[in-house]
């Protein structure tokens, strides 16, 4: 049985547990921050519509409560595409205290800077990070159901591979996201996800009423990064529902699209 790769600390951050030094990661929880409804207490999002100035002070408690200043923090505009983006020292805090400065239109970042810690922002999509032991390369991918589609995850195993990163030398968590016992979707998403993937070592999904199908995304990009060949034993997954902790997430199902997000971050040591 797997043991639970994020702890949550007294800051209201779940720190993950890494199998290496050289970088450190985790995801921001709703705990211990400030908001209004439908935003309270820690959203760390500019899009979802809570006063910048609001969400900026999330930003700095975080920032804080990380020991990552906003000047390294680097976010991209997210599409729910699978476009990855390679960041250096010169893009450090872009998309840090105004949306209109993330860095690129991307689901994906990669980087070799220490000066830079890369974001993105949640509530049921998954998060997907990723490093290798001493190799000074880190990444991180935001997975809804189009990316889990266009395989994202595979895309970050081929730029790890471009930096001469081979598959069974990455460590990759898959983070709090939510899950398929709350996850419905109809016949034009799972169409479009079997249209793109072969799921050859299991489906992440149970049929339930006609044309109604649980999905499990977490399972889904698991398995994609395997058939990228991640070796299993590499790859760590969080039993976190973001949905159903609502004491600890913002979940866009949940609230029906009206609610904050949380935040992924990792960077090099």
């Amino acid at each position: 049985m797997q043991t639970e790769p994020f702890h949550l600390l007294t800051n209201g951050i779940l720190e993950l547990e890494m199998n290496s030094k050289a970088a450190a990661a985790g995801f921001t929880t709703r705990l211990n921050g400030s908001g209004k409804p439908p935003y309270e207490s820690r959203n760390t999002a500019f899009h979802v519509g809570e006063d910048s100035n609001i969400t900026i002070n999330n930003r700095m408690v975080t920032a804080e409560h990380i020991g990552r200043p906003l000047s390294t923090w680097t976010a991209e505009e997210q599409v729910h595409g699978s476009r990855i983006v390679e960041v250096g020292r010169s893009d450090a805090g872009k998309g840090s205290e105004r949306r209109e400065t993330s860095v690129a239109e991307a689901d994906g970042m990669i980087t070799q800077s220490k000066e830079v810690t890369l974001v993105s922002f949640y509530a049921d999509c998954v998060p997907l990070f990723f490093y290798a032991e001493s190799s000074g390369v880190v990444g991180l991918a935001h997975a809804g159901w189009k990316g889990t589609a266009a395989s994202i995850g595979a895309g970050m195993v081929r730029a790890f591979a471009d930096k001469g990163i081979p598959p069974e030398q990455i460590y990759t968590a898959i983070g709090p996201a939510i899950s398929g016992a709350n996850y419905e979707v109809d016949e034009t998403v799972l169409s479009a996800l079997k249209d793109q993937q072969n799921f050859s070592s299991g489906e992440p999904w149970v049929q339930k009423a006609s044309g109604r199908y649980a999905l499990d995304l977490k399972t889904a990009n698991k398995l994609l990064l395997e058939q990228a060949g991640l070796p299993p034993e590499r790859i760590a997954v969080s039993d976190y529902c973001t949905y159903a902790e609502e004491k600890l997430f913002f979940s866009h199902r949940r609230e029906n699209g009206k609610t904050g997000r949380m935040m992924s971050y990792i960077y090099i040591i």
